[in-house]
């Protein structure tokens, strides 16, 4: 917002808040106040207490001033400050103020006389006293009396024959010198024992005589309320109510009765009740009461504040009560229009502004609009000179340099905030959330600063911000930093320019301040890391300074470092010096290894290595001389006490040989040597150098009489089949599966958890159920559930043997393995084949938990994205028959499309070897398939021919088979009647010969010779069997001539022979129909 040149030399009218004669302000509401107030009081014969209600600043003394001019000489007006008062006798002083407002000279007797009443008065004091001697001067006096006595003892004692105590002379005790020395003294033990007696008065003489005597006393303290209110009546006797009284009335404004504290708005309150009360004074003699008033000008909030307690509901209660009581009349000075006080506003500012160019009044006049426009109540005179005046000397102060909405914002927030909240406000960006700003809100930010913090506006935003981002950075507080450069914007980079960031470290380069301020760039300034290059560049300067030293006791620099890494360019270099200072402080550790070795630096250490590695930062794993076999167990025994992991640092070569040797040497062992060679392990896994401890571990498993059930064993031969070399897990597993291991176990008789003995045998037992050797207590820790841990899964999945874990979950005494699967939502239980190979073998399973496993399978895309298992199911289909059963049962879209393209990939072989070994693939067909019809027809004509049994299974499917079959009569049958005619045997049970006969047809029997037709018909007449003949002569067919003229007829006439009942007429009408032929004619010619 661009303001207009002017002359420096601009002069500023300061604008004094007087009261006002006349009503400035549109509608001239005061002045329709004072006016209702005169005529109230003009025509009202009694007076009363009236309210004079508004808000502080809004015109109640101008009021107070036009009812005062209104009056005439007759009437006393009076008006009272009790703010100015505050903490003065009131009473008193209230009355003095009366008399010297009515006679100012001192020239009535009476009212001087009332004054000096009013300001002191005399009292009569009455005083006795009596003197005699004290306790303390008759003791003296009485131990006085002894003194002539003893100096007369004194006097008699023969000194040449005295002698000291000590001398070898015998001689007896002269007790004339004793007592002669004890009665002379006696006045000074006598005082001795006063004092140790702690009598601490030591006076001869104490008061015993008595005399009178009167005191005068003036005293300026307050007075009683009967005092005042005789006074006052007193007072207004002599002014009002008397024909040659000078008034003849009286008004008294008690004024700023809303603005002192509650406590003492009480007191005041109180004692006006003493004025007030007047009005209602039955006393016939108080003339001057009625034509007594009083106006009391208060805002109803500062005023209800007396009443201020916990409840403000009560509050507000009580206060309206006290209103109703003591205001007979309540008067409202109104708060200006908006109208009115912008027109008083122009007013103002035109006259303190007179020499200002009209755009910088216009943009200062729109501004202040602006601002208070939008809130509820309108502001007072009183606030819009106080803002005008500051204004006025802020203009002064910077002349051109800032706008006139600047400066206006400014007054706005002087008048109501803090400096310590305008500047929170402008480090929050929040000023504008306030007052709405017109223009380049940055731009009126700095100009804000400028006048907080008076200087320019460019150094005033340096001054705000360079001290926040400096402690920022001190503090580690990165989150805040952030929030300045997305509150400042370019403010707030123009600032950190002007910060010395070197001088950060210049005074304290401690551990403390290089991780608060790496920390700080991290959080707050990482995605603006190309404009603090320099900055960057000189603390990672800092940290690699050999000089500095690190407190790894107190402090873990990991984080730190981490941050560091992510804000440098040249990370490769940042990685060579952390990896050689690593290298060398590891180093230093390492070597101090001994008996009084101080392990706390080892947290700190630990957590660098860790980010060393997850950064792929070299640091070379080292074997390190001074850890042989007595130092290597003091570093294990450290590392367990601080609970921490090093992979880079490994003992002397051999030592692991070494430590094994000597653990495993022996049947008895002890424990915590056990333990440190587990935790050898964890923290030192090098394959070489367990490779040849393994023969010592492979001994002692298998060593008979093993005295005790070792934990810490069985714990490092977990570790070694989960995580190491191929080799040396073959060989343990091989170990496990052996009935040496398990017949040197030891039964843990003490209660003692075996869950890793029994892990180990699930992970490395190929068929659990059916190993003998395994103990009862492992079996039944697999089949107790509540063993549920989610470290059992961790195990399975880190040895790669989940395959023993499904496969262990089918069978259903194996409690524990198949709620892991059921229960756990690890994805990773489903990344091995065998989740799809054993769905089914479980025995005893509920359906719905087989549908949970196909869902999980389903759900992970495991068909869809592991090639192993699409390619292994293709290739043997038939061993996964079933599973595929199960897949297109519950599986989604995508696995039923798996079944199907593993059906339709299938061959005729491939159905064929299906029927042949019996496998319900077909089944799964949701269509007819042509290539199970070819092997139908392979199959059956294998049987018809003789060349295969009929099995039951077959007999019992294949109606079934055929269903799934295309072009069954056409395919199948058509060469099977074929087949089935020209074979000499009929090799079909009555089932198979029932289903073909329900498909061949007459066109199928012209295919067939009628010759081998014959034979058939001659072998089921031979056979007895009628009934397949039967239905070969119930075809609509016939044959010129009998081939088989030898061999039928003489047949068909032997069955007729012993068919005296004609039971097979049917048979022998289409035997003649079909050939032609009469048996009628070879019965003629054989009678």
């Amino acid at each position: 917002m661009q303001t207009t040149s002017q002359e420096d030399d601009y002069k500023f009218q300061i604008l004094y808040e007087e009261v006002s004669d006349k009503d400035e302000f549109e509608y001239n509401t005061h002045e329709g106040v004072a006016t209702t107030l005169y005529e109230l009081i003009r025509d009202t014969d009694k007076g009363i207490t009236v309210g004079l209600e508004g808000a502080w600043g809004s015109g109640k003394s101008t009021v107070i001033n036009l009812l005062r001019n209104k009056l005439d000489e007759k009437t006393l007006f009076f008006s009272f400050d009790a703010w100015a008062h505050e903490g003065d006798p009131l009473r008193r002083i209230f009355l003095e103020s009366l008399i010297n407002k009515i006679d100012p000279n001192n020239e009535n007797d009476e009212l001087v006389s009332l004054k000096n009443k009013v300001s002191g008065r005399t009292k009569t004091v009455d005083v006795k006293t009596k003197k005699g001697v004290s306790k303390f001067g008759k003791l003296i006096s009485a131990s006085a009396l002894a003194i002539p006595m003893g100096s007369a003892f004194l006097s008699a004692v023969k000194y040449e024959n005295l002698v000291y105590p000590w001398s070898d002379v015998p001689k007896s005790i002269d007790w004339l010198l004793v007592f002669g020395i004890f009665l002379t003294l006696l006045p000074l033990v006598v005082t001795l024992g006063c004092w140790l007696l702690k009598r601490d008065e030591f006076k001869l003489f104490e008061s015993e005589s008595a005399e009178n005597y009167t005191q005068d006393i003036t005293e300026d303290g307050e007075r009683t309320s009967i005092e005042f209110e005789r006074l006052f009546s007193e007072i207004m006797s002599l002014i009002i109510g008397k024909p040659d009284g000078k008034y003849e009335r009286c008004i008294i404004v008690i004024d700023n009765l809303d603005r002192i504290e509650a406590k003492s708005s009480q007191g005041i309150w109180s004692t006006l009740q003493t004025f007030f009360q007047h009005r209602s004074s039955s006393n016939s003699y108080l003339d001057w009461k009625d034509k007594l008033w009083f106006i009391v000008p208060f805002d109803r909030e500062g005023l209800s504040k007396i009443w201020q307690q916990e409840d403000s509901n009560s509050d507000m209660n009580v206060a309206r009560s006290f209103f109703d009581k003591c205001f007979q009349v309540i008067a409202e000075v109104p708060t200006p229009v908006m109208s009115g006080w912008i027109k008083f506003f122009d007013l103002s500012l035109e006259k303190a502004f007179s020499n200002r160019e009209s755009d910088w009044k216009n943009e200062f006049r729109a501004t202040y609009i602006r601002c208070k426009g939008i809130l509820d109540s309108s502001p007072t005179p009183r606030e819009i000179y106080t803002l005008i005046n500051k204004s006025g000397f802020l203009s002064l102060q910077f002349k051109n340099s800032i706008s006139a909405q600047s400066i206006c914002i400014y007054s706005l927030l002087r008048l109501s905030d803090t400096e310590k909240t305008i500047r929170k406000m402008l480090l929050e960006n929040t000023i504008s959330q306030k007052y709405s700003i017109d223009g380049d809100l940055n731009k009126v930010k700095s100009e804000i600063a400028g006048l907080l913090f008076k200087v320019e506006p460019q150094k005033g935003i340096e001054l705000l911000l360079v001290p926040e981002i400096r402690q920022s950075l001190i503090n580690g507080d990165g989150g805040y930093l952030n929030s300045l450069i997305k509150d400042h914007n370019d403010s707030f980079w123009i600032s950190w320019d002007k910060l010395d960031f070197e001088s950060l470290f210049s005074s304290d380069n401690s551990d403390k301040i290089r991780i608060n301020v790496t920390k700080a760039l991290h959080n707050g300034m990482i995605d603006f890391k190309s404009h603090i290059i320099k900055d960057i560049n000189h603390l990672y300067k800092i940290w690699s300074d050999d000089n500095i030293a690190w407190d790894f006791k107190k402090y873990k620099f990991s984080e730190s470092l981490s941050f560091l890494y992510s804000l440098v360019q040249d990370k490769n270099n940042f990685g060579n010096w952390l990896s050689d200072f690593s290298q060398n402080i590891i180093s230093q550790i390492v070597s101090s290894v001994s008996d009084d070795f101080d392990s706390e630096e080892l947290s700190s250490l630990s957590d660098l290595e860790h980010f060393i590695r997850a950064n792929n930062i070299n640091i070379k794993s080292l074997h390190y001389r001074n850890l042989d076999l007595p130092n290597w167990k003091i570093w294990i025994e450290a590392l367990k006490k601080e609970n921490v992991k090093f992979h880079s640092i490994h003992p002397t070569k051999g030592t692991i040989k070494e430590l094994s040797e000597k653990v495993l040497s022996s049947s008895s062992v002890n424990e915590d040597d056990m333990e440190i060679l587990f935790l050898s392990y964890i923290n030192s896994p090098i394959a070489t150098e367990w490779k040849l401890a393994l023969p010592y571990i492979v001994s002692w498993s298998k060593l008979s009489n093993r005295t005790f059930y070792s934990e810490n064993f069985y714990k490092l031969v977990k570790i070694l089949i989960i995580d190491s070399s191929e080799n040396i897990k073959k060989e343990l597993i091989s170990l496990i599966n052996s009935k040496e291991f398990w017949s040197s176990y030891v039964t843990n008789e003490d209660g003692e958890d075996i869950s890793t003995l029994s892990i180990l045998a699930g992970l490395c037992i190929e068929d659990f159920d059916k190993a003998t050797f395994i103990p009862d207590e492992i079996k039944e820790y697999w089949a107790n559930k509540s063993n549920e841990q989610v470290h059992i899964i961790e195990d399975f999945v880190k040895a790669k043997r989940l395959g023993n874990l499904w496969k262990l979950a089918t069978d259903s005494n194996n409690k524990l393995a198949r709620i892991l699967l059921l229960n756990s939502n690890d994805n990773r239980l489903y990344e091995t084949i065998d989740c799809v190979y054993y769905l089914d073998e479980f025995n005893n399973i509920d359906e719905k938990h087989l549908e949970c496993f196909v869902s999980r399978i389903c759900e992970l895309k495991i068909i869809d994205s592991n090639n192993d298992i699409r390619r292994v199911i293709k290739e043997q289909f038939l061993a996964y028959s079933e599973v595929l059963k199960i897949l297109q049962k519950y599986g989604d879209t995508s696995v039923k499309e798996f079944v199907k393209s593993i059906l339709k990939d299938l061959s005729k072989e491939d159905w064929g070897k299906s029927i042949e070994e019996e496998y319900e693939l077909f089944t799964l067909l949701e269509h007819k398939e042509r290539k199970l019809s070819y092997a139908v027809l392979e199959h059956m004509k294998n049987i018809v021919s003789g060349d295969r049994e009929i099995t039951q299974w077959f007999s019992n499917n294949i109606r079934s088979i055929l269903d799934k079959s295309a072009d069954v009569s056409r395919v199948i049958f058509s060469d099977v009647s074929e087949v089935f005619f020209s074979c000499e045997k009929d090799n079909l049970s009555d089932e198979i010969f029932s289903l073909l006969k329900d498909y061949i047809s007459v066109d199928m029997l012209h295919k067939s010779s009628q010759e081998d037709i014959e034979k058939k018909l001659l072998l089921w007449l031979e056979n007895k069997q009628f009934n397949r003949a039967k239905w070969l002569l119930s075809f609509d067919r016939t044959f010129d001539t009998l081939l088989l003229k030898d061999s039928l007829p003489s047949v068909m006439e032997e069955i007729r022979l012993f068919d005296p009942d004609n039971k097979h007429a049917e048979l022998y009408s289409n035997f003649e129909k079909i050939f032609n032929f009469k048996l009628n004619n070879i019965e003629k010619e054989s009678d």
